[in-house]
């Protein structure tokens, strides 16, 4: 994935990535792909979604976690924490403290 370095992103301050452009881009794909790096990396993690999401009945993002596109392609990022939320405030501490790496879909929402 050009201009995507894990090790770019290992630093104690941290890293903010945007992923943005219009509707049916391709940002939740590129989330998924990053964060499957991560996961291939055995980092923890956390991935935040808006309650009022109205795609989560469609399983894009269900407490099975299968998270997919608008194009309903899953993705292949299995092994993380998911939260569904209204306001990102109400985020877990204890899953802040636990993840290496936080993932939010849909952030226009919040």
């Amino acid at each position: 994935m050009a201009g995507y370095r894990p090790e770019d992103y290992s630093t104690p301050n941290g890293r903010l990535t945007l992923i943005y452009g219009p509707m049916f881009s391709g940002k939740t794909s590129r989330l998924l792909s990053c964060l499957s790096v991560h996961e291939g990396l055995n980092h923890k993690i956390l991935l935040i979604s808006h309650s009022s999401d109205d795609r989560s009945s469609t399983g894009e993002a269900s407490p099975s976690g299968i998270l997919t596109t608008h194009r309903r392609s899953p993705g292949n990022v299995k092994a993380f924490q998911e939260c569904h939320v209204s306001k990102l405030s109400q985020v877990d501490e204890k899953f802040l403290q636990e993840c290496d790496v936080i993932g939010i879909d849909e952030a226009q929402f919040f």
